[in-house]
């Protein structure tokens, strides 16, 4: 009788209707030879013996026929064989489909970013022109002055215009007035956009001039919204900012030039009332005339900038012109460390993409090695290590097809999830939310790579030279195939995926979970803030901006002073202050050194050379009365600490506790290390700022990346005065619940100032929702990636397992009928995959620690050591399991069946 896999080859191999000739010639050979090999006394009949005569006979049958490498037979075939395995379908499916998700999501950002696609004609050649600071390494947007020499001097660039955003009230017909994201703008800007109005006109030269009317053009999101898309919308009046405004076009849908705006003002400026490097900001933007390289570009903007030099060495010695693509200018991608680090997203997507599908090679693999009696059949009846490739690749293609569908409609779900949850719903108008064709085919190609990884080397791997010494070995028992280094490698860094994944989300959990439950030691719902935008002074026109910076910089603490006085008047206010940033938000990172022997101690984000790197705020005076915090030591800030050479600070007690080890800091001083920094808005350079003294300890308030105070969020605290720029955020306490006083508090806005405008009125409880979007996100990201790599885990060890006691079936009866008890049979078993998880969980108990905690012993000393290790027992107790099904069939498998079982 032959075997039923010998039976079930033949049926996949041969046509039906020569199926059962074939069986009959083969059980007469079988039959004859086995007879004459017993009455010889010889052996029983080998596998690869019985192998040769079943294709000598079925080759002499049926007859050798060419057939195409790969076949629609071998299609059915691939996703016959899906069906029949739906756990390794299931899990192996999934893997591939994440590892294609994150790998397109990853590609797309790529894409948008450094070769992003402006939707103009000939989008390509838009250009930014602008200066960089050589100290701070940040671009000089005060190019007011230069804008009016380089719209008359440069020949390389057309159509140079400026544009400066701006955030006016738009008050409707129904009564309604809401801030709306606009820009006063050149209509030389319009023009190089090349974009035609949908209804009306653009913008014209005779806008910009003293005394036009006043005129607005609006985008299809504010026309739609704002106007109900009604269509004789032009002609018709809109107060803007207080002041009646003609509608003078529509824009069509998608433009929103020169980042997201809904409607523009002409931008007025006066030549000869900005002085180099003075007054707003703005961005200066053109097109590359016909048949004009960047470089020639650029080379023409330094010969200008030159002769600028000359005249005015003063202004111009520290900044760099700079001519660049349009959109990499705008998202601050121009250089090479910039790029590289974006390209990092796509080589991690790449290298991630890799492991998985490495680790279905494995799952595959040990499937397969269970078909090597069918490859050596197939062989045998004249198929080549090219054909079986060919085979074992489309099936895993099949697969890969699958996978690759979910993973793009998967990508295409979390890139509109990246835009509404990380990006707030308002990118640049060119960032799209759907996959480009670029991409998709880039998807394909890591689902042919997920294949070729998946199949091809699994099976080169089985068809490898020495077939017939390991089908010998396997005919007796000793096993043929077997899993070397590389799969051993791969089982111990999923393993240790399983245990970093879970942990590093465990860290980003805890440091969301500090920021909702920390506690301020004040009552946040009654506390309401805002967002302070002043709009241009009104000369000639909305845009219109011919002071000098001095007096913008009086009319907003002007401005921002009287709101104060204002609110503070109200009855429904208790108290009013400012800041730069929220309790329980992001605080930037400053480097400093304390005078006391030396530089500070170093923790785990330090950079090279002296210093610690510390949180920074600037509050202004009464920050911390109108929050109902005291000093713990000393006082906190006065109207004296705002003067120039008063630089005193206050920090917090975990500044005390890490920086200052429990010493007591009043009378301390503290400095920038330059390196970039400002103080005072003057860029340091490389040498360190001025001395600064503390002056009083207050309780920790969420500084730095979480708000859990603990000590790796140390910080202090600058006084600013009341209406600087550098502390843009309203912060007012409501005589009740916070919530009732948000339309007062705009009513007052408005009755201060027609430019005035509150932008994200919120709660503090409010805002602090805010800053956990991103936590949310990149926890479901990681939530993901630990179930996909727990659930690679369990499937890896099981298929490892049952392939190694299917192989050592004989091998382990022997044990057993040598008198073997069962703990000692379990155990040599079980030896080599517990090994393999150890190791996985001990790399993993690494791995977290370095991301989760960081690399200075200091932080390895304060890591929740008996945390991680429960965890990673809990994960050897899950990994077992995997190994209890091939271990029980281990311990059943009886003496005198595994000794007969190829006989």
């Amino acid at each position: 009788m032959l075997p039923r896999w010998a039976v079930r080859i033949l049926r996949w191999v041969l046509p039906a209707d020569r199926v059962e000739d074939a069986l009959g010639d083969l059980e007469e050979v079988h039959r004859a030879r086995l007879a004459h090999r017993r009455a010889a006394g010889a052996h029983l009949l080998t596998l690869l013996e019985a192998v040769e005569m079943a294709g000598a006979v079925v080759l002499a049958r049926a007859g050798a026929r060419y057939t195409p490498p790969v076949s629609w037979i071998d299609v059915k075939l691939g996703l016959r064989m899906l069906r029949k395995h739906p756990a390794l379908t299931l899990v192996g499916g999934l893997s591939m489909a994440f590892g294609i998700f994150v790998g397109a999501a990853c590609f797309e950002f790529y894409s948008q970013v450094l070769h992003p696609q402006i939707p103009f004609d000939e989008g390509e050649r838009v250009v930014d022109v602008a200066l960089f600071d050589t100290r701070t390494r940040e671009p000089e947007r005060r190019l007011l002055h230069d804008f009016l020499a380089w719209r008359t001097g440069l020949t390389t660039v057309e159509d140079l215009g400026a544009a400066r955003p701006i955030v006016p009230t738009l008050a409707t017909g129904d009564g309604r007035a809401e801030p709306i994201r606009g820009a006063a703008m050149t209509a030389s800007a319009f023009r190089m956009t090349r974009v035609p109005p949908l209804m009306g006109r653009t913008l014209d030269a005779s806008d910009e001039r003293a005394g036009a009317p006043d005129v607005v053009v609006l985008g299809h999101e504010a026309w739609r919204t704002r106007f109900g898309s009604d269509p004789d919308v032009v002609g018709r009046r809109a107060l803007l900012a207080g002041v009646e405004h003609t509608i003078v076009g529509v824009m069509p849908e998608g433009f929103g030039f020169p980042s997201n705006e809904e409607l523009w003002t002409p931008l007025r400026v006066e030549a000869g009332s900005i002085q180099p490097l003075q007054g707003p900001g703005v961005l200066v933007s053109g097109r590359l005339a016909e048949g004009v390289t960047l470089e020639q570009a650029n080379a023409e903007l330094n010969a200008v900038m030159a002769a600028a030099r000359l005249e005015r060495p003063e202004a111009y010695a520290q900044v760099q012109p700079q001519v660049a693509p349009y959109a990499e200018a705008f998202l601050g991608v121009t250089d090479l460390s910039s790029r590289l680090g974006v390209m990092s997203i796509n080589v991690f997507a790449a290298l991630f993409l890799a492991l998985v599908c490495g680790n279905v090679a494995l799952l595959v693999f040990a499937r397969a090695a269970a078909r090597e009696a069918e490859i050596v059949v197939r062989t045998a009846l004249g198929a080549s290590r090219r054909r079986i490739v060919l085979q074992l690749f489309t099936e895993a293609m099949a697969l890969a097809a699958l996978a690759g569908l979910l993973g793009i409609t998967a990508a295409g779900w979390g890139l509109e999830r990246f835009v509404s949850e990380v990006l707030g719903g308002n990118p640049a108008f060119w960032f799209h939310t759907s996959l480009s064709p670029r991409t998709v085919v880039y998807a394909a190609g890591l689902a042919v790579v997920g294949a070729v990884v998946a199949g091809v080397f699994p099976a080169l791997k089985l068809t490898a030279r020495g077939m017939e010494s390991r089908l010998r070995g396997a005919s007796a028992g000793g096993g043929g195939l077997r899993f070397g280094g590389v799969w051993t490698a791969l089982i111990v860094i999923q393993v240790a995926a399983t245990v970093t994944f879970p942990a590093v989300g465990s860290f980003v959990q805890e440091e969301a979970a500090n920021i909702r439950a920390h506690d301020f030691g004040v009552a946040t719902e009654e506390y309401l803030t805002a967002r302070i935008a002043l709009n241009p002074a009104r000369g000639a026109g909305a845009g219109s901006d011919s002071a000098g910076a001095s007096d913008e910089a009086a009319r907003h603490a002007r401005v921002v002073g009287e709101l104060k006085d204002r609110l503070e008047a109200d009855p429904s206010v208790r108290g009013v202050t400012l800041a730069a940033d929220l309790p329980g938000t992001y605080h930037s990172w400053r480097r400093i050194e304390l005078d006391e022997g030396g530089a500070a101690p170093r923790n785990r984000v330090d950079e090279e050379g002296p210093g610690r790197w510390v949180s920074g705020g600037k509050v202004a005076p009464g920050f911390f009365q109108v929050l109902g915090v005291r000093a713990v030591q000393g006082r906190v800030f006065t109207d004296d600490d705002t003067a120039p050479d008063a630089r005193t600070v206050v920090v917090n007690q975990a500044f005390v506790d890490s920086v200052l080890g429990g010493r007591n800091p009043l009378g301390r001083r503290i400095r920038y290390l330059g390196s970039g920094e400002r103080w005072d808005g003057v860029a340091l350079g490389d040498e360190p700022g001025p001395w600064h003294r503390i002056v009083g300890v207050v309780p920790n308030l969420g500084m730095g990346n979480g708000a859990s105070g603990g000590p790796r969020f140390g910080g202090f605290y600058h006084a600013v005065p009341i209406g600087s720029p550098q502390a843009p955020l309203l912060i007012a306490r409501a005589n009740g619940p916070a919530a009732t006083l948000s339309g007062r508090l705009r009513e007052v806005a408005a009755a201060t100032d027609v430019d005035v405008s509150l932008l994200a009125v919120r709660t503090l409880d409010g805002a602090k929702e805010e800053a956990l979007r991103l936590y949310a996100y990149w926890t479901w990201v990681i939530v993901g990636a630990s179930g996909l790599a727990l659930l690679l885990s369990l499937a890896g060890i099981y298929a490892v397992m049952s392939f190694t006691v299917a192989r050592r079936t004989r091998e382990i009866g022997v044990r057993v009928a040598l008198g073997a008890g069962p703990a000692r049979v379990a155990g040599a078993v079980f030896r080599r995959p517990l090994i393999q998880v150890a190791g996985g969980i001990v790399l993993g108990i690494a791995l977290s620690g370095l991301l989760g905690w960081g690399i200075n012993p200091e932080d390895l000393g304060a890591m929740p050591v008996g945390l991680l290790l429960a965890y990673g027992t809990l994960m050897a107790g899950v990994c077992s399991l995997a190994c209890i099904v091939p271990v029980l069939r281990a311990l059943r498998v009886e003496p005198a069946e595994a000794l007969s079982a190829e006989a």
